[in-house]
């Protein structure tokens, strides 16, 4: 676990889980989520939590820093409610969370 201190002043947790040919990489806040591809943000709006999916400036997300620097290239619903949007960095949409 890697701790990611926000300008907001909220404190965010980040992960990386590593399977075989992929990580899991993936940020929390106390009221939501940012992950990489293998994410899915769809199914957590089905609980009404907040998530983004980040995709990589190049290549694939393999670390925490690939995560907060890359773009949002999917929002569910219940992000979008709180300003997250496409192409929003990682961290920017990290601090809306």
């Amino acid at each position: 676990m890697q701790i990611i201190n926000l300008e907001s002043g909220k404190v965010a947790e980040a992960y990386i889980i590593d399977f075989k040919e992929v990580s899991l990489v993936y940020a929390r806040t106390d009221i939501g989520f940012i992950g990489c591809g293998v994410f899915d943000v769809a199914l957590l709006d089905k609980f009404n939590c907040p998530a983004a999916k980040v995709s990589a400036q190049k290549g694939l997300i393999t670390s925490v820093d690939d995560l907060l620097e890359g773009y949002v290239i999917e929002v569910n619903k219940t992000a979008a409610k709180l300003g997250i949007e496409l192409e929003m960095t990682g961290i920017e949409a990290l601090e809306l969370l």
